[in-house]
């Protein structure tokens, strides 16, 4: 798994919980993963499809998303594609038949697109590796973005028993969690929670006064260049907030889904990559993009609850530097909400519950206490504080006994017969002659003019705040206006205090947190700082060359290790975090040269970028070109008069990297290297190679690879194959072709030779394939190009075959038996704690050969030996070995020093 996270995302180490579920999933079983935004939700379902038999299938209501996705996997390296309305007709079936051929890891579909019947049959025809339910509170009536569609996911996934479900959502409360789990069937799948803090997002509530100033005087004063995402709640604001940010030198633009469909992509399309800062939208907007360097995100309108609170802050920082999440909120914002949820066509118990999800935010909105603590206690997560990161730890807000006060505002409501607004009754308290005050005659009651010690917007404040804290309520039939409740009875007859906060309103905040300006403190000198703004635009060029979002080329983490660290080497490149082999394939020249200070011609280097050649590119070697060592490495080898261990010890690298240049020589390469003429380039012989392997060799064909079958096995319906495969350079690695076939098996016609015959041990072949295709633990996997023929290169000589084996004790770390010596599988949990592949080389002495018949087999041959006192008995699986002893008796058959 580790290898898998480095080699395709670039990262060392797995975030909290993403190794217990991405094991949970490779071993067949349900998981159910709330994971807050930003926290790698989609590594715990990406890996197990990387690394099992099949196609991750993944449900996605968001569209936008899906296309972003699978850019950056693609980026990566992995096989991915998507399916929804998007797609034309011709794509869309190209897509579904790379998958039906084995040439995707992973695909994204659309709830509409997995539900209809086409699809349905084709996934009968293939072999889904895991279902990942992304943004399952979708499934929830009590979520914050319900989908009817998702109820129905289960009508497809219940056809595919065996194959694990992983469910996976930013936010849900207990009651919506609840309902994800009865409805998509997950009551037995393993739960995980992850804590919900986002440390780096400082959180701060202020009340509405002239919300566009408030927004404009917060941008510019906190975020002169950083992006940003501000939310509203209709399309006529989107439109009027955008336009109005942009006539005072902030670009902006909005998105809404009454905009052209071509131009809400254009604007998120602008917003993306950069060309505009800031993005004015309603609520469903940054659901399909991942984004990862939003330095703020603000809610200039009330959201309908925490969830979307939440879900909407989240987008801000997920790269992890600074962001700041900031809402303004006013008594109007709560009248509209509660008339919204009035209005709706839902049943008496929906309306209940998001009454209840409002009441909660209103609290937050108005609580003296720490935000984060509030925030994080609402999803049951237990958080002391302060966090020192929000505006009521940075600058407490001021309460005051607003006891009298409330049984002022609560008399007014009851003697203006319960069916005004905070404005009429604001008046009324302040003994003001309006026309509507002396229409119904409201200065002649007890409570007119009694609160002329505050001023409207004070009185506003006390009615909101008595609102929110379920002292008034709304009546939302043809007048709209407060009532009473049974909590304010107390109040008026003095049995309960209130106390109130001090409103505040935006100014610039001496101990917030300047998320803008956080890169500066980043670098300590200007030099890497300026390096960091150089690989910014380069990015940028590139990004615009490739039609992808910058981060998909490399996140802002990454390019700010590049400016400190000033990688020179491609093994120094590979060790940033989030370059993987893929970006280092594509990237490495072009940003290494920007690191040098080279002038980059990126048009040479855009094939590369877009279609790079896949090598291996061995992380953490070195030798990856030829060398001073090489050079001394195959003179040893061609003098003959050292072993392969002393050689390595002599020159100071690894044992493997020799077997690496002795197989090269074994196929007739570096005849002339040595030669004072060809110390620059040192090319193979272009003279015949010795006899007992002339071969068409197709080493530099990035399609073709060349291994030395160390197994060949008849199984199943087909053959297995295996061997150690000979590269230009680094360690002879394991390789097992397979086909796209049930189990993988090959089907005999693929892999027989010109003459007819099959590959035999020992054999050097050259053999087309795919690409990787690793199955658990398998990494050694291959898949097969089925269509075209296998050459026979040559043979190794037997008496080279000691230095191709691994040293004996791989057995031990990689091999494994029970406590009757008569299992030879390795377990789940012991492969992927310590085995590089599945396969290992060993020349043991002194084995024994035992066959044996049974109920479901004519005969079946072990081999067995003793090793560090332990008895291992492996299945023998070679066909010739068979063939030889098939007409022996059953008993056991002594084979000295084999």
């Amino acid at each position: 798994m580790l290898k898998i996270l480095k080699k395709y995302f670039g990262y060392d180490d797995f975030r909290e919980n993403q190794q217990e579920i991405i094991e949970t999933v490779l071993n067949g079983k349900d998981a159910f993963v709330l994971m807050p935004t930003g926290s790698g939700k989609s590594i715990c379902y990406q890996i197990p499809a990387l690394m099992s038999k099949g196609v991750g299938i993944v449900v996605s209501p968001l569209i936008a998303l899906m296309e972003d996705q699978v850019k950056g996997l693609q980026q990566n390296g992995v096989r991915a594609a998507f399916l929804n309305s998007t797609l034309p007709f011709r794509k869309a079936q190209d897509v579904q038949r790379r998958a039906a051929n084995g040439l995707l890891d992973i695909l994204y579909v659309a709830p509409e697109k997995l539900l209809s019947r086409d699809f349905q049959h084709f996934l009968s025809c293939i072999q889904p590796s895991l279902f990942a339910i992304d943004e399952a509170h979708c499934v929830s009536q009590w979520g914050h973005d319900f989908r009817p569609e998702y109820l129905r996911i289960n009508e497809v996934t219940n056809h595919f028993p065996e194959t694990p479900r992983i469910a996976l959502t930013a936010t849900a409360d207990a009651v919506t969690r609840k309902d994800i789990l009865e409805k998509l069937e997950l009551q037995h799948a393993r739960i995980f929670i992850s804590s919900f803090d986002r440390p780096n997002i400082c959180y701060r509530v202020q009340v509405k006064r002239r919300d566009k100033h408030q927004l404009l005087g917060f941008i510019r004063q906190e975020h002169p260049e950083g992006s940003g995402i501000v939310y509203v709640r209709t399309r006529k604001r989107s439109e009027s907030i955008a336009s109005w940010l942009s006539q005072q030198g902030v670009d902006a633009l909005p998105y809404h889904a009454g905009l052209s469909s071509e131009l809400r992509l254009e604007n998120q399309k602008r917003f993306q990559e950069n060309d505009t800062r800031v993005i004015v939208a309603t609520i469903a907007f940054g659901m399909g993009i991942d984004k990862p360097d939003v330095r703020f995100v603000a809610h200039l309108d009330l959201p309908a609850s925490m969830e979307a609170y939440y879900q909407g802050t989240g987008r801000a920082g997920r790269d992890g530097q600074p962001a700041d999440a900031w809402m303004v909120y006013s008594l109007s914002d709560v009248m509209a909400m509660q008339r919204i949820f009035e209005l709706s066509e839902g049943e008496d118990e929906f309306k209940h519950v998001l009454r209840k999800k409002l009441e909660a935010l209103l609290g937050y909105c108005e609580s003296v206490e720490c935000r984060r603590k509030l925030l994080l206690n609402y999803f049951g997560e237990k958080y002391d504080g302060p966090c020192r990161c929000c505006d009521s730890c940075l600058n407490p807000t001021e309460t005051w006994d607003g006891t009298v006060a409330a049984q002022k505002a609560l008399s007014c409501v009851y003697r203006t017969g319960q069916r005004f607004g905070a404005g009429h009754l604001a008046d009324v308290l302040m003994g003001k002659q309006t026309r509507q005050v002396q229409r119904w005659n409201h200065d002649r009651i007890k409570t007119f003019g009694v609160g002329k010690e505050l001023d409207k917007t004070s009185w506003m404040s006390v009615f909101r705040q008595l609102l929110s804290a379920g002292l008034l309520s709304v009546d939302m039939g043809k007048i709209t206006g407060f009532r009473l409740t049974e909590e304010s009875w107390k109040v008026l007859k003095g049995r309960r205090n209130v106390f109130l906060r001090t409103d505040s309103v935006y100014s610039k905040n001496k101990n917030a947190r300047q998320p803008s300006k956080a890169d500066e403190r980043v670098f300590e000198d200007k030099e890497s700082r300026q390096l960091f703004e150089s690989l910014r635009k380069l990015r940028l060029d590139i990004a615009k060359q490739l039609e992808v979002p910058p981060y998909i080329v490399f996140h802002d983490k990454s390019l700010k290790e590049m400016a400190l660290v000033k990688p020179m080497t491609l093994d120094d490149f590979l060790k940033i975090t989030g370059v993987g082999v893929s970006k280092a394939q594509r990237y490495s020249e072009v940003f290494l040269a920007g690191i040098r200070g080279e002038e980059i011609d990126i048009s040479k280097q855009l094939e590369k970028m877009q279609n790079p050649v896949f090598e291996n590119i061995p992380i953490g070697n070195n030798d990856s070109a030829f060398d001073e060592k090489k050079l001394i490495i195959i003179k040893l080898l061609k003098d003959g008069k050292l072993t392969s261990a002393e050689i390595a010890e002599r020159v100071g690298v690894s044992p493997s990297t020799v077997w690496a240049y002795k197989a090269q020589l074994t196929m007739g390469k570096y005849e002339n290297v040595g030669n004072k003429e060809d110390r620059d380039e040192y090319p193979p012989t272009d003279g015949e190679p010795p006899p007992h392997h002339k071969a068409e060799s197709s080493m530099g064909d990035p399609l073709q690879k060349t291994m030395i079958c160390f197994a060949v096995s008849r199984k199943y319906n087909g053959y297995c194959v295996a061997g150690k495969e000979m590269a230009e350079s680094g360690r002879p690695s394991w390789i097992r072709p397979v086909s796209s076939r049930q189990l993988g098996e090959l089907p005999l016609e693929s892999i027989q030779l010109k003459d007819g015959g099959t590959p035999r041990l020992l054999d050097f072949i050259n053999l087309p394939v795919k690409k990787p295709l690793p199955h658990y633990y398998q990494a050694e996997n291959y898949l097969t190009d089925c269509t075209k023929p296998w050459k026979k290169v040559g043979r190794l000589p037997v008496e080279e075959l000691a230095d191709f084996c691994d040293p004996v004790d791989a057995l031990w770390e990689n091999g494994y038996h029970s406590a009757t010596g008569k299992n030879d599988k390795i377990p789940i949990e012991i492969a992927n704690e310590r085995c590089e592949s599945s396969l290992v080389l060993i020349q043991p002495r002194n084995f024994s050969l035992i066959l044996y018949s049974g109920l479901t087999f004519k005969q079946k041959i072990r081999a067995e030996f003793v090793y560090n006192g332990i008895t291992y008995n492996l299945a023998l699986t070679d066909t010739f070995v068979k063939k030889e002893y098939a007409d022996r008796p059953e008993g056991r058959y002594r084979i000295e020093d084999n």
